[in-house]
């Protein structure tokens, strides 16, 4: 592959060329400081496989005539637009320029254009058929408890199948596990976000340690909304070549990123309780889960379930349009300590085992259908029903 970069901004120029030469993937980076006379694009050379111009838009008129004579290549030559602001140049597209990205450019943004433009790549976005398992935690609301199962199922999956696991915080504004776990390493997941480009050369520092399983955790600090999705997905490739399985707890905010992560993940946990209002929330976000074709890969984990008065996973699943696959009862003592210690649940007990069943039907091997825990029984609450949309069920309203 060949790259050309026209632009009188030499920070663009030595971004670019510093960007794509670590990759391994580019025979040459040819500068030009200067827009060069149209006709001179014919002195690529075509014997290659191809060739990607990064092309500054600063001087409109310049960088449109070279737009125009680049379409006469037919396809050898795949523009990418830079321009300081979206949009600035006009409509690109009818110059027949997919991508824009912003001047000078971020390192991610060169890396994730020339990941779309070249096929051969494996500086990716694009789910690859090989790689680990994604498994993600999304909580009806703040406080339903997907963290928390998040952090423990994940620590059980690495103790139970003894195989690298990851776990990663994409709560990038409240996120606990650093908070839950003491983690004391001074890098984050923005940290990794931030330096997508040297992921593999940096990748030991960003990451806190225990056992089999690793912890990318949270972060105190801002992070730039830039291309924000296209980082996040360049991020969990990179950990599905690394490791067996990768749990992600996410905020539950359903932005762009997140449900670009849902439709990467091989599962996704709704976590809930019985509470009304956490209820309400999960069927709203039910609906768009279903909305965005997700329902087939999502499945419900009843949190904090069991008791007197409780509603039944049943009522639970009349509710959502979801399965409910696990069931995880209330154990404020045994989690407030685990918490204390900064350590996973471990050890004997009827939660510990109830996570332990969720950590075996995500484990890399598999466990069987019928190791999953079975819905509890029904509890004589139908009349919670009464407080939800039924959709055609008697008695809804």
């Amino acid at each position: 592959m060949i790259v050309a970069v026209i632009s009188p901004n030499s920070d663009a120029r030595e971004l670019i060329a510093m960007a794509l030469e670590r990759t391994g993937q580019v025979e040459a980076v040819w500068s030009l400081p200067a827009y060069p006379d149209p006709s001179q694009l014919g002195d690529l050379p075509h014997d290659s496989g191809g060739c990607i111009v990064f092309l500054d838009f600063s001087d409109v008129a310049a960088a449109k005539a070279i737009a125009q004579e680049a379409r006469k290549a037919g396809g050898f030559i795949k523009l990418v637009g830079m321009t300081p602001l979206r949009g600035a140049a006009g409509d690109l597209a009818a110059l027949g320029i997919r991508y824009e990205i912003g001047l000078p450019p971020a390192v991610h943004e060169v890396l994730w254009v020339f990941a779309k433009l070249n096929p051969g790549s494996d500086v990716s976005i694009e789910d690859s058929p090989s790689g680990g398992r994604v498994f993600s935690f999304l909580p009806a609301r703040p406080g339903a408890g997907a963290t928390t199962l998040a952090v423990h199922t994940a620590a059980a999956v690495a103790r139970l199948s003894q195989q690298p696991t990851l776990l990663m915080d994409f709560d990038f504004r409240l996120g606990m596990t650093s908070f839950l776990l003491k983690l004391e390493g001074k890098h984050s997941v923005v940290d990794a976000l931030n330096d997508i480009d040297r992921l593999s050369l940096r990748w030991e520092s960003y990451i806190n340690r225990r056992d089999n399983l690793d912890i990318l955790g949270s972060a105190p600090q801002e992070l730039s909304e830039t291309n924000l999705t296209e980082r996040t997905a360049l991020l969990l490739n990179f950990a599905r070549q690394r490791y067996a399985t990768v749990v992600i707890d996410l905020p539950g905010e359903m932005r762009e990123y997140e449900i670009d992560v849902l439709r990467r993940s091989t599962s996704c946990f709704l976590v809930c309780n019985s509470d009304i209002g956490v209820m309400h929330m999960a069927q709203r976000k039910s609906g768009l889960l279903h909305g965005l074709a997700l329902e087939e890969k999502t499945s419900v984990v009843l949190n904090r379930a069991g008791g007197l008065g409780m509603i039944s996973p049943r009522d639970v699943e009349a509710i959502l349009r979801l399965p409910v696959r696990f069931s995880v009862a209330n154990a404020y003592k045994e989690i407030t300590a685990a918490a204390r210690e900064a350590a996973p649940l471990e050890g004997r007990g009827g939660v510990i085992t109830q996570i332990e069943n969720i950590a075996r039907w995500m484990m890399p091997e598999g466990a069987s259908s019928s190791e999953q825990q079975a819905p509890a029984e029904e509890t004589g609450t139908r009349r919670f029903l009464d407080f939800f949309s039924m959709g055609g069920r008697s008695g809804g309203r």
